[in-house]
């Protein structure tokens, strides 16, 4: 079942069910209707119309839809809500082409989104997806933040998924400059609420910063301290063993050996960036078989 938070009044944060975690969508029920991120497919009609009808509203209402990056779990519901309402897509300018449903509405890094009585700042902050779009709220000092930040990552995916590691540092230290109270995140990281209030969320996106420096340190480290060359799925492995998983957790074998596939990309990020020493470090740049899921709402360029 999915869970509803009310952020303010007429802002609402719907859990959407996805897999042992949740995927986030903010509900703009103000004079108009929108709605930031739409889940997967099946979300609209299972979680997010009941949703609007137990507020009183119609799904047809809503006009706009608005989405903070590409990836499956976040636009899957577009083209079906789009079917119902007639809604259009607003998202940055780098995802046009990208979206389930035409992009009606490019967006830049700095310009207002006008939603009923709410207005929202367009903070284009890519490394997770170059894409990657937050949305401040300016009165209420509400930053929606897709997975622009990440912490350490969550239960699903493991490690943080960063996919450019400068632009992700760079766009952290955009987003500790901004006047924020209150920060959505796209699911629950570091295994913290969705909804983080005051210095919770200004000390999370400083995390955020902190982790990318960590996962960086330790990879030069395990490189280092190696004479034998390591495969990807080996440092992928030691990473997530010590700072993703505790080693006493039962699950961890089950994380290691099926749900690690979502974060590699990160692990490949901070292959490329190394020294030629220590890339020469790194067995090969194949991935090893180890009966790895698919992620197929995750389509990385």
């Amino acid at each position: 079942m999915s869970v509803s938070t009310k952020v303010v009044e007429g802002i609402y944060y719907l859990n959407l069910p996805l897999w042992g975690t949740y995927t986030g969508s903010t509900i703009i029920a103000s004079s108009k209707l929108a709605l930031i991120d739409t889940g997967m497919p099946d979300h609209p009609e299972k979680y997010i119309f009941p949703f609007l009808r137990s507020i009183d509203r119609d799904p047809e209402e809503i006009s706009l839809i608005i989405n903070t990056h590409t990836h499956g779990d976040h636009v899957g519901g577009n083209l079906e809500i789009k079917k119902v309402s007639g809604a259009e897509i607003a998202a940055h300018e780098l995802a046009v082409g990208k979206i389930p449903g035409a992009v009606d509405k490019p967006l830049k890094d700095g310009e207002i989104l006008e939603v009923g009585e709410f207005k929202f700042e367009v903070v284009h902050a890519p490394g997770h997806s170059p894409d990657s779009t937050c949305f401040l709220e300016l009165d209420h000092k509400i930053l929606i933040s897709g997975d622009a930040i990440q912490g350490n990552g969550d239960i699903e995916q493991g490690l943080a998924l960063i996919t450019d590691i400068d632009a992700y540092r760079n766009s952290i230290k955009k987003l500790i400059g901004l006047n924020f109270q209150c920060l959505v995140l796209g699911h629950a990281y570091n295994a913290k609420n969705e909804i983080l209030f005051g210095k919770d969320a200004r000390d999370f996106v400083v995390e955020s910063l902190e982790y990318s420096e960590r996962y960086e340190e330790e990879i030069i480290r395990m490189l280092r301290a190696t004479e034998k060359p390591l495969s990807r799925t080996e440092m992928h492995r030691r990473l997530l063993k010590t700072l993703a998983l505790p080693s006493t957790n039962e699950l961890v074998e089950f994380y290691l050996r099926f749900l690690s596939v979502f974060s590699r990309p990160t692990i490949d990020a901070y292959v490329e960036r190394l020294p030629a020493e220590l890339k020469s470090k790194v067995k090969d740049s194949k991935w090893e078989d180890v009966g790895t899921l698919s992620a197929p709402w995750i389509e990385i360029e």
